[in-house]
């Protein structure tokens, strides 16, 4: 998890992104796909614009779900972030 901390999630350029309700469709032209995400996958993408840190959006998370332990949180994040990388919907922009 180490090299999520350093960098920055951003969605990749190019993306078509539609918010419906509390989740939202993505299609990634570089794959052909389209995505249909959850509200907390919608959540998630809506904090990687290239600015907030992984621990930013852990913070940004956990205030907004008091009883939430922040380890779990990051754990959970984690799995996401990879998860969106895969899918080709986040990149990261490292500095």
């Amino acid at each position: 998890m180490e090299d999520l901390v350093l960098g920055k999630p951003i969605l990749r350029k190019g993306l078509k992104v539609r918010f419906e309700g509390t989740g939202a469709i993505i299609f990634v032209p570089q794959k052909g796909k389209t995505y249909e995400l959850n509200s907390t996958a919608t959540s998630v993408i809506k904090l990687c614009d290239g600015n907030n840190t992984f621990r930013g959006i852990v913070g940004a998370i956990c205030k907004g779900y008091e009883d939430t332990e922040e380890r779990m949180v990051e754990k959970d994040l984690n799995e996401i972030l990879r998860e969106l990388e895969q899918l080709g919907i986040v990149t990261w922009k490292n500095e």
